[in-house]
Parts: structure tokens; sequence; C-alpha cells
């Protein structure tokens, strides 16, 4: 039996990582841990750093940079140092991805993983919308997470790479199979969270999809017929989407008014915000609305963020926050443009474009990048595509033979 690596412990911490971020936050901290200790052990060992490409390292150094400097400016120091910290843990997986795939046998166990994900979150979403299990959000399905709209938003950060299983040859023909039935999945589960911002965020990425690629047409059609045999069906869903025209509904009435106290936090902290994740104490305390419905109560803290990730950047980091959070996303994005430009047949380019827009038109009307188990899934999608980009995957040696 061969000695395990520390490339094998970091390689098994990324699929377990993969395969319960959406139901066990418990069971991904382990794993995260457990790649971090591989990852550093590996440093310390090899005395060198793994090879992750220069540039990225910059752009995280200057985004950590900003974060860190954001903290000395904050009303509660020690706190927003803790969640300095934490923004350093939650990039990790990108750093664990981008070192441990490097083969299609790794491609192939990552997309195993990710179904395995896929499926128990989304099985049980369904089951909690045809079994009628609404106590907690009127008939809105939550799956595993803490509530619909972070359902929704996992639902945008997994179907891109749903499609990337698809279309890329490499996979074998029943993980697209798998896939593709845990795409159609995924459409019901958007639905029954009832997720307004998410519904628009995914009619936009369809679109761009069309745009991007002449065969998305094939993903739209049936998503389309899907969509409108459950809507013509639903009285519920008819109500919801039609409450879409007016930001007097409800809580997009609350949005408004949170958004004008954000606006407000903005003017009276323009430089360095109020810290990290200090919206919650300070918006309670003395910026809420006295139009305002939704309070504290000894039930609840009362809103934490301002359900819009660029205000949540520039609430608590001022200017400062806003360029840290325009760099980093607006760095990776810049390089899905590149890829697609270079190569639009790897679907590289493509998978990434559709999975950042996706996710950044999601939080414009709910924070979801404050979200650990959705920031997880983010930054290991990113980094797998990254880590696929700087391989060739065509040659397919005899042990992997075996996985078709």
């Amino acid at each position: 039996m061969e000695k395990l690596t520390c490339d094998d412990f970091i390689f098994f911490a990324v699929l377990l990582l993969t395969a319960v971020v959406t139901f066990s936050t418990g069971a991904s901290s382990v794993a995260v841990g457990i790649g971090a200790a591989a990852l550093i052990y590996k440093i310390v060992r090899e005395k060198k750093i793994p090879a992750v490409p220069d540039e990225i390292l910059k752009i995280f150094f200057v985004y950590l940079s900003l974060e860190f400097m954001i903290a000395f400016g904050s009303i509660d120091f020690l706190h927003s140092i803790r969640e300095f910290f934490g923004e350093i843990h939650r990039l990790l997986p990108f750093v664990l991805a981008l070192i441990a795939i490097k083969n299609r046998r790794h491609m192939i166990f990552f997309a195993v993983a990710f179904l395995i994900s896929c499926y128990v979150n989304d099985v049980y979403s369904l089951y909690q919308r045809y079994n009628e299990i609404y106590e907690l959000y009127y008939g809105r399905v939550t799956g595993f997470l803490h509530n619909p709209n972070m359902l929704a938003n996992f639902q945008l950060a997994q179907f891109p790479m749903l499609i990337f299983f698809i279309m890329r040859k490499e996979f074998p023909r029943w993980i697209k199979i798998l896939s593709i039935v845990a795409s159609l999945e995924k459409i019901l589960v958007l639905i029954f969270t009832l997720t307004r911002g998410a519904w628009i965020s995914a009619i936009i990425v369809g679109l761009i999809f069309v745009a991007l690629d002449r065969n998305a047409w094939k993903f739209l059609g049936v998503a389309i017929l899907i969509l409108g045999g459950i809507f013509f069906s639903s009285a519920t869903l008819q109500d919801r989407f039609e409450s879409l025209s007016t930001m007097d509904f409800g809580s997009a009435r609350e949005r408004k008014l949170m958004w004008q106290s954000s606006i407000n936090m903005i003017i009276d902290y323009p430089l360095h915000g109020v810290g990290q994740e200090m919206f919650g104490r300070i918006y309670n305390d003395r910026y809420i609305s006295p139009d305002a419905w939704e309070r504290p109560d000894p039930n609840s803290k009362g809103h934490t963020h301002p359900h819009n990730n660029f205000l949540k950047a520039a609430t608590e980091g001022g200017l400062i926050g806003i360029a840290a959070f325009v760099i980093l996303h607006g760095y990776f994005l810049k390089q899905a443009w590149k890829f697609y430009r270079e190569d639009r047949r790897n679907f590289i380019g493509t998978i990434l474009i559709l999975l950042i827009i996706g996710l950044q038109l999601g939080g414009i009307t709910e924070t979801n990048l404050n979200q650990t188990p959705i920031l997880r899934e983010y930054w290991l999608s990113i980094g797998f595509l990254f880590a696929v980009k700087n391989f060739s995957c065509d040659d397919t040696s005899e042990t992997e033979k075996i996985l078709d």
C-alpha cells in the first residue's frame, strides 16, 4: 500500500467539502480544516508555496490588505479582525481545489462529489415541497439550508457547473445523465424557493448563456417548458411573479427602506465604513427607518445585512470596501472573459461567466456572498475551473477508462 501524501489529503478534503457543503456546515468545516492542515504541512515540508499563479496571489494580497485596513476603522475592532481572518478561511477552498485537481480522474471524482451535494439537498427540498413541510417559510422550500433565499442562490451557483459536466467530452455518459437529471431538479427547486431576485438572475443568466454559446437554446428551451407548465398551473407562483412589478410589496418595500438606510450609513462613514459584520449592530440601533416593519425583537436580532452585496461592501468598508470587492470579483470575471475569448469550445470561460454573474445578480436583492456555505461553493467551483484550465484532459489513461 502506497503511503498517503499531503496532496492525497488535500484532494480528499476537496472531495469531502464538495460533497457536504450544501447540507452540513460542520462536516464542511472539518473538510476545510483537513485541507488547510495538509496544505500548511506541505508548504513547511517542501519549503515552497504550491503552484498558485502569481497574479492571483497578488489579487488576494491586495484584497486582504484592504480588508485589514477596514478592520482598523471598525466600530468594534476585535469583532472585525475576527471577520478578517474569516475572509482568509473562506478563500481557502479556491486554493485547495486549484492545487488538488490535476488530471481527468480527479475531474470525475470531483463531479461525483458535486452531484452528491446536489442530489441530497435538492431531493430533500422537493420532499419538503410535496409533503407540505412549510412550518418556517410558508410554502417556500429551504432544503438543508437556513432559508429559501440561501437555497435559491445555491441553485445559481451549482447550475453552471452541471452544464460544464454535460458539455465537456471528458466526463463519462453516466455523469452527463446524472447532471441532466440534477439540472431539471434544480429548475424545480429554484421555482419552489419563491425567491424573486434569484428568478430574475436565472432569466438574465439564461439570456447571457444564449449569447455566449449557440447550443444554449437547448437548455433554455427545456427550462422554458418546465417553467411555463408549472407557472400556469400555480396561482401562488403567478402572484409571486406579478409582485415583481412593485417595490411596495412586503419584503421589497423593506429592502427599499433598508437600502436608503445603507446609503445614509455610507454618507456618514465614507472611507472605511463601520467595519466587517457591523451592519446589523449599527443599522438596528441608529439607522433603521421609522417606516420599517421588520425590527429586532426578543426572538430576532433584526436584519444583519442590507440584502445587497455592493451595499454591504460599501456600508461595512466604505470606499475601501467597495474597491476590495470589485478588485477581487472583477479580476475573476475579467479572467473568465479572457478564457472565453481564448477558447469557447472548452466552456471554462462560459461557465465562469455564468457562475460569477449569476451570484452577483442574485446579490443585488439578497446578500449572498456573506454566507459561508455559498462562498465555499463559489470558490470551490472557480478553483476547479482554473485547475482544469491548467492541464490537458484529452488523454485518457487505462486507469481513467475504468471510470467510463
